[in-house]
């Protein structure tokens, strides 16, 4: 057994996720051991490794402090060693805000095993408030209380807000660095980042110094590896994210997102609601092309009444309900075919609906915020009569492009840093991000994270068994995936090789159509009122000059098919 050290101190902390009162606290036990003439070590630990840390560390200090770690996995465990560490003279004393789980109150006394001590003040705002009084009133100078206190209180910020210190609160960055190094820990890259980060704030050292280099890395790996955010900095993406700002801040506004396959269209309908009003309410994601028909999308969206059809023996919601105050993310919504567009018009226009099956007078109200991707062209389907004019108008309040990855591999080295980050816990070499740069993803984002995926697999391991992934020949990966993906690879690039017309203004980002049916660039509609009556006198020519049919054959009112074919072009303009 290790001989203990009567002069050391060690102190266990966990994280918190909505406030920094743990790296407070654990500044302020910090300062009051450093009073007594105490050598101080601190770790960060999870409640998982608890037990294990105790068993290999615990003997060697006289004491140790374990601040807001949970008691809930490996109790037996736990209990053991706690017996073993009295056994051996060292002091363990559990500092938390909330009672000892029944649970591991029970472990203990069954195993005779027991914490020199427990400190517990339920009532107590914070981990800190609990430090202070159990260390019989305060231990640091007031000045110094007050600004742990400060940091305490200190709720999570947006990405964005804590990427500029400039632009930060010290106490935001002090709580982005330990929820970093917290990162970092359990990556296995840096085990002494959360004492660094708890020593440094209780010596109360200015922020712009305290964002050394080894810091300043350990933040862009949490960002770049951990926080879910658009990621990239090419002025294709900068521009992304403003125009995310914009659509995530005006919630009335429904959102369409278009792109090419695997360009993240998912991740954007998530950026928008992380970032809205809603954001503390549920995202719900739906792929229309799961459904197998009209009839069963209709049911996944809206639920249905007992006695519906067959089988149906009871009341259900559907997707719509699950979302009500948040976010209903439909991707590929131009597989929705005419029955469930109709649908969803309708609850675009009222807010409410009725279940299949339902009566009139039994609508359901909610205030859902849609956001719909497809990567499809929606105006050729419109053009076409796939797609409903007046859908597609509602769903288009604010529509968002998303730009290949073959446009913008500058973001290859941010892309290259979050996901290989994410399975490896290794930031990429120099040349492994140059050999990614060498090739243009024609299956984009996607294609790219698959290749990690493999690169991961195949990963070089050395005589001990750990992986290397600092080893793994990026160049020699994708000559392979070329060679064994080559018909694939051409039918897509093919599908981006026809040229794209400018920009319209009914839905400023839209591509235009391409291919055999395409229309004429000379003969676009230049607008999307342009694009109704069009679309109208497509349909009355199709059904003979009768209105009444052929607004029927549109999905729209009488009234509204003839407001589309009276539209004329503003002053100035024409129409083709």
């Amino acid at each position: 057994m290790m001989e203990v050290d009567a002069e050391r101190i060690l102190i266990l902390t966990g994280w918190s996720s909505v406030s920094a009162e743990y790296l407070a606290a654990a500044a302020a036990l910090y300062g009051h051991a450093v009073g007594t003439a105490a050598e101080v070590d601190i770790l960060g630990v999870s409640q998982a490794e608890l037990a294990a840390v105790l068993e290999a560390q615990g003997a060697r200090y006289a004491r140790v402090e374990i601040l807001g770690v949970g008691l809930e996995v490996n109790l037996g465990k736990l209990a053991v060693v706690l017996k073993s560490l009295k056994a051996a003279g060292v002091h363990v004393r559990w500092w938390s805000r909330m009672a000892m789980p029944d649970a591991a109150a029970r472990e203990l006394k069954k195993a005779d095993a027991d914490f020199g001590a427990v400190v517990v003040r339920e009532k107590a705002d914070t981990l800190l408030d609990v430090v202070v009084a159990g260390n019989g009133g305060p231990a640091v100078a007031k000045s110094v209380l007050a600004r742990l206190r400060l940091v305490a209180k200190t709720p999570p910020k947006g990405l964005k807000d804590l990427a500029d210190p400039a632009k930060a609160e010290p106490q935001e960055i002090w709580f982005a660095l330990f929820q970093a190094a917290g990162f970092a820990h359990r990556d296995h890259r840096d085990e002494q980042a959360c004492g660094d980060v708890v020593r440094a704030l209780w010596r109360n050292e200015p922020v712009k110094p305290a964002l050394s280099p080894r810091f300043q890395v350990l933040m862009d790996d949490y960002r770049a590896g951990y926080m879910s955010e658009i990621v990239g900095r090419s002025a294709s993406t900068k521009e992304l994210r403003v125009q995310l700002d914009q659509a995530a801040a005006y919630e009335q506004a429904n959102v369409l997102v278009l792109g090419e396959t695997g360009t993240g269209k998912q991740v954007v309908a998530q950026y928008i609601h992380d970032h809205s009003v809603r954001k503390g309410r549920r995202f719900v994601h739906h792929n229309c092309a799961y459904a197998g028909s009209d009839d069963m999308l209709l049911d996944r969206l809206f639920g249905h009444v007992k006695g519906a059809f067959t089988g149906a023996d009871k009341n259900t919601t559907g997707l719509f309900d699950d979302a009500d105050g948040g976010t209903l993310f439909l991707d590929e919504i131009g597989e929705a075919k005419s029955g469930v567009q109709a649908m969803l018009l309708t609850v675009l226009e009222t807010g409410s609906f009725v279940r299949v099956g339902g009566k009139e007078d039994e609508r359901v109200r909610v205030n859902v915020r849609l956001v719909c991707a497809t990567n499809r062209n929606l105006q050729e389907m419109v053009l076409r009569n796939e797609f409903r004019l007046d859908l597609y108008e509602r769903l288009c309040d604010f529509p968002v492009l998303l730009v290949p990855l073959r446009e913008r591999l500058e973001d290859i080295y941010d892309l290259a840093l979050h996901y290989w980050l994410q399975m490896t816990g290794r930031r990429p070499t120099k040349q492994q991000v140059s050999d990614l740069k060498e090739y243009d993803y024609p299956g984009n984002v996607r294609e790219l994270i698959a290749l990690f995926k493999r690169a991961w697999a195949t990963c070089p391991v050395s005589k001990d068994g750990r992986k290397q992934p600092d080893k793994v020949d990026f160049r020699e990966i994708l000559d392979k995936h070329r060679i064994f993906n080559a018909t694939l690879i051409r039918g897509l690039r093919g599908r981006t090789a026809e040229p794209e017309a400018a920009p319209q203004d009914g839905c400023p980002d839209m591509p235009m159509p391409t291919g055999p049916e395409a229309v004429p660039a000379a003969s676009w509609p230049d607008s999307a009122g342009e694009v109704m009556h069009l679309h109208a006198k497509k349909i009355l020519e199709k059904h003979g000059g009768t209105v009444a049919p052929a607004a029927r054959a549109a999905g729209l009112a009488v009234n509204t098919f003839k407001k589309y074919l009276a539209w004329t072009p503003p002053a100035g303009g024409t129409a083709k």
